[in-house]
């Protein structure tokens, strides 16, 4: 009798002790599923016309979604997506980005000075 009370006792300290690595594996688990992560790829492709009454200019072109021009900013990739909670901005990165030049000729008629 004593050996079967023993492992009960044994069995039921286990068990609490379990309980709470379930509790945080849980809940790990479920923040990872939450995080946010977006991957872009800004693919060149030509030149885009920018037309007003009299005027023109020639732009560098990429992914149109994510296009946008303004005569003060210049040229932006600006990309929105809907968050599901509260965004820390202390802990949110831009990783793995690949650079390459562009030449003068490449730029077309965008101002070096609006490029930062």
């Amino acid at each position: 009798m004593l050996f079967v009370r023993d492992t009960i006792s044994y069995l039921l300290t286990l068990f609490k002790f379990m309980r709470g690595k379930f509790f945080i594996l849980c809940f790990l688990t479920t923040a990872l599923a939450f995080c946010q992560s977006k991957n872009f790829s800004l693919d060149w492709n030509g030149k885009k016309t920018l037309s007003v009454t009299n005027a023109s200019i020639d732009l560098p072109a990429f992914n149109e979604k994510f296009y946008s021009f303004d005569v003060d900013a210049g040229l932006q990739f600006i990309a929105q997506w809907e968050i599901t909670g509260v965004i820390d901005v202390n802990a949110t990165q831009l990783a793995n980005v690949v650079y390459a030049p562009m030449t003068r000729r490449e730029l077309l008629d965008l101002g070096e000075n609006t490029i930062t």
